[in-house]
Formats: C-alpha cells, structure tokens, sequence
C-alpha cells in the first residue's frame, strides 16, 4: 500500500511573512473574543498583532515575504497620507435569496456601489470582486492603509459575511467593521474575524443603552450615528437630539465617534459643510462619511475632522478599477450635483 506524503503547513505573520511570532496574551477584559484575544499573534519582527496565515510551501512563504517586504519599502518611500478612508460596500450574498455564500470562494464576494433608500442600502451600477477592488485603493497609486466595509448582508438582512470577511482580514490594512450590529453578540462576532474596530449603528440599535452595554464589553467599538434627517435607529425611529447624543457617548467613555450622512452615501456630491464645522465641537475624534471625494479630504482634516471616510466608486477609484469601456455612466437623478449654497439641508445641530 502506498502512502501519501503528509501535507505540511507554514504559518507567518499576516502583515510581513515572519514566522518569528508568538501568541498575544489578554491580561483583562471579562470576554476574550471581544478584546481581539483569542487566536492572536504578536509578531518579533515587526511589532503588529493579528492572525496568522498558512501555506503548504516553503515556496509560497518566500514568494508571499517578499510581496510584503516590497509593500513595505514603497510605503516608506512615500510621504505620510492624509487620513482618508474608503468605505468598501461587501456584498456576499447569493442572488435570490439564497443562503450566504460561506462555503464558497472568497472570488463570490463583490464590492458594489451604493445608494441609502427606503431605510435600507441599495446596490447600484458598479460591482467588481473585492480582490480587484482592494488592488486598487491597496496600491501605491491610493495607498489606503485602512478600509471601513460596510457588510450589506449583516446591515441589510442581518446575515454578516463572516467567510469573506476572514479572508479580507489577510489583507494589509486596518479594517473597521460595520457588520449590522444589533447585541452585544454581535460585536464579540465581528471581532473574530480579526478587524481592527467593530462599529456599533445607531440604524441597527434601539436605545443608548446598547451602547452602553457594548462599552461595558469592550473599549475596541466605534459608535456611529446614521443621519437621515435626523439621528436614524433600528426600524425606522428618527430622533433629533444629536448633541444629547454624543454628550452621552462621550460620557459613557467612548472617544471616537462616526457620523453617516445616510442620504449623501454613494452619491459623490461631497459633504455637509455645516456638519464638518460643527462635529468636532462634540469633543471626539469625528468619522464623517456620506458624499465624500478624495479631495474633499484636505478642507475635512482643517475644520478638525479625524478622518474621512471615502464614498466606493469616486472617479479616482472608477479610473483604476472599472473598464472605460464597459462602464456605466450615472445619470443626474443618480448622482446628485453639490447644492450651491455651503448646504441647502437643514442642519441637525
């Protein structure tokens, strides 16, 4: 009887292929999971925790090093990047209604364009597999160093996509997870996928007590307001007292906070200017997202904007990753032109 060689398997740190690396221990936190330390490694060389990945060659580690040691030296060649974040819009689902694609190959999940209508997020023209997706604003041409993904199958129908999301973890950046958090089960799941921060919504919660709630888990939560003319929570409730809001977040202990203009989502027409004056007077590193260009990024990061989070599908990205020939053009009812005032919407604060 002949045997079969017994397949072995080499695992290295995600972020610079060293196998110089050892497990991350947790000394607090009532829930190991929640505190990003259960299956996490610290690595020797370059210092960053994470998961590990496998390969069955001693071949395919070496090729993989020095994909990441070349990643490495052009990033250092390059001066240091405003924070600009893209929103990656994930879309594992199947067609119909079918279950989620969890058993198939990480090629099945797609990034797509998106619109917030009907108190849900809709899918528009664009869509490309995330791997082509992510080369793009990956690339030392964009050089994002963190993505915000918004899981469409958790937000919209509370089905995370939890396979796909493994194998983005591999991927060289940090990941801020909006996976549709509605319990505190949820985010202790949004961290097993390894992601750097899960977001807590307020269009997938009820009450600040969730929030609460979720801080007394974990500290490593963002809190998010949804706003659609007015402070946007589970089912459809809209409230307006957006200062009381994040008065109480600030005081339950959270220090970051993001704001999602819900209606200028997708639609590339650039941000609220009285909201970019008057967020960051709430005392916290302000997330804005919704409408958001790349060189709307500079004017946000004067007014004290932490970061901006990018809207999928900016002309900057639809350059580098859908084909001039085959592209879809948006008609002006789909993309709406910036108003001619500083902001024609009435303001929240």
């Amino acid at each position: 009887m002949s045997m079969m060689p017994e397949s072995k398997e080499f695992a290295v740190c995600s972020h610079c292929g060293s196998s110089r690396v050892r497990p991350r221990r947790v000394l607090a936190g009532p829930i190991l999971s929640a505190n990003r330390g259960a299956n996490s490694f610290h690595c020797e060389d370059c210092g960053q925790d994470g998961l590990l990945v496998t390969f069955n060659s001693e071949d395919a580690v070496a090729k993989f090093r020095d994909q990441k040691h070349g990643e490495i030296a052009e990033k250092e060649k390059l001066p240091p990047k405003v924070e600009a974040i893209p929103i990656i819009p994930l879309d594992a689902r199947a067609p119909l209604g079918s279950p989620l694609l969890e058993s198939m190959p990480f090629r099945s999940a797609e990034v797509v364009s998106i619109r917030w209508k009907d108190q849900a997020i809709e899918k528009t023209e664009y869509a490309v597999n995330f791997e082509e997706y992510w080369r793009a604003v990956g690339s030392t041409r964009y050089r994002a160093s963190t993505v915000y993904v918004l899981d469409i199958g958790g937000i919209n129908h509370g089905e995370p996509s939890f396979q796909a999301m493994r194998e983005l973890a591999k991927c060289d950046c940090k990941i801020l997870f909006d996976l549709g958090v509605s319990s505190t089960e949820d985010v202790m799941d949004g961290f097993m996928v390894d992601v750097e921060k899960v977001i807590a919504s307020t269009k997938s919660l009820r009450t600040l007590q969730d929030f609460k709630d979720i801080y007394a888990l974990t500290d490593d939560c963002v809190p998010c307001i949804d706003w659609d003319d007015g402070v946007l929570w589970a089912g459809g409730v809209k409230t307006h007292n957006l200062k009381e809001i994040a008065a109480t977040l600030k005081g339950i202990g959270y220090d970051s906070l993001v704001f999602m203009d819900m209606k200028r989502l997708g639609t590339w027409s650039g941000p609220s200017m009285e909201l970019a004056a008057t967020l960051p007077s709430f005392g916290l590193r302000i997330y804005l997202g919704g409408g958001i260009k790349e060189e709307d990024v500079p004017m946000l990061l004067d007014k004290g904007i932490y970061a901006a989070l990018i809207d999928p599908y900016t002309p900057v990205i639809r350059d580098m990753v859908v084909p001039k020939s085959t592209a879809a053009k948006p008609t002006a009812a789909e993309t709406p032109k910036p108003a001619a005032t500083p902001d024609a919407r009435p303001s929240p604060v």
